[in-house]
């Protein structure tokens, strides 16, 4: 068993381990030094001695204490100048079992933000505070992220698609690979957030033994309404676990109850390619291995318009030579 110290940073639930802090003292006053980085909370009188404080919360990457509560001090050194980090708020103490300290997915992991703690069904992301405390002495102060990346990920061809789930997701219909879903869909559990992810990453949930991070489909996909975003697919993309909230399940299809056909270019993208089409109805298949490897502000691609150009020679035979001209009438409008 370990104590697991839990703060809240911004909102967000956090734990750091008691035995890598010195102690928790109580903070009677903080002044603001002008020009100071945003990382620096202040100065503080600590048993009679003038120390400088981080702010625990923009070291990680969230909003700073708003310095009106009751704020504490998480000392890590008795001599340095910066003696240690100011949290706001309560702070509660758990007790964890080795067994329950599991791994960040790589795809969220972050320098300082390797593990969390199960407690009470919920994932807590656990600081290495130490490590932090040596980053910001050594005035790398801007906050770690990570990469949101899944590597080595490879398109889907439609003869390796043999079976579709197709489910809703923002009041649009969709399927993906049935060989990459593992059960069915699931009500998601608790949620924990994170500092400094995209906006379709909710945080990391627990389920069945597994801390995985969930992906609201229909904000990944851009779409103009978000859904009710009530169940909750798990996928396994590289040997990573990933849950998707969708609106609603539509179960599995198999390839000799439909015909899976590559889409116009026009809407081709890198996790684009394929659409299931029954009877007439006509659904988009999504790779999702080539999704989650696709980075949020880059697609890969180039937008539609550089990629298709019209390549007219009007230009260079106007007024020079006789050309032919098809004309056509589009809503009452001669063309």
């Amino acid at each position: 068993m370990r104590e697991l110290l839990q703060l809240t940073l911004g909102g967000i639930k956090h734990g750091v381990w008691k035995d890598e802090v010195l102690s928790v003292k109580e903070i009677q006053t903080l002044h603001r030094l002008p020009l100071s980085p945003a990382c620096i909370a202040g100065m503080s009188l600590l048993d009679d001695r003038t120390v400088t404080l981080a702010d625990l919360s923009v070291c990680i990457g969230l909003p700073p204490i708003t310095r009106d509560g009751k704020n504490r001090i998480l000392l890590l050194s008795d001599e340095e100048k910066i003696a240690g980090f100011v949290v706001e708020g309560g702070i509660r103490s758990a007790q964890v079992p080795s067994s329950a300290i599991v791994p960040i997915p790589d795809y969220l992991r972050t320098p300082v933000i390797t593990t969390c703690a199960v407690h009470e069904d919920v994932p807590v992301p656990i600081i290495d505070i130490a490590l932090l405390y040596d980053r910001v002495r050594a005035a790398d102060r801007e906050p770690p992220s990570a990469d949101f990346l899944v590597p080595g990920s490879k398109p889907a061809s439609l003869s390796s698609v043999k079976s579709v789930r197709v489910f809703t997701s923002g009041g649009e219909t969709f399927a993906v690979p049935a060989a990459r879903i593992k059960k069915d869909p699931v009500k998601p559990g608790r949620v924990s957030r994170l500092a400094l992810i995209p906006p379709y990453v909710n945080g990391i949930t627990s389920y069945e033994g597994n801390v995985f991070p969930l992906i609201h489909m229909s904000r990944r996909l851009r779409l103009s309404k978000a859904g009710r975003a009530a169940l909750m697919l798990v996928a396994e993309i590289g040997k990573q676990r990933f849950g998707f909230l969708i609106d609603s399940d539509k179960g599995k299809l198999y390839t000799r109850n439909l015909k899976l056909r590559p889409v116009p270019p026009l809407t081709e993208s890198s996790w684009l390619r394929m659409a299931a089409v029954r009877r007439r109805d006509i659904v988009p298949v999504i790779d999702i291995d080539m999704l989650m490897s696709a980075r949020s502000d880059d697609e890969g691609i180039k937008p539609l318009p550089e990629r298709y150009k019209p390549n007219s020679k009007f230009p260079a035979q106007y007024g020079r030579e006789e050309v032919s001209v098809v004309e056509f009438s589009l809503l009452g409008a001669r063309h």
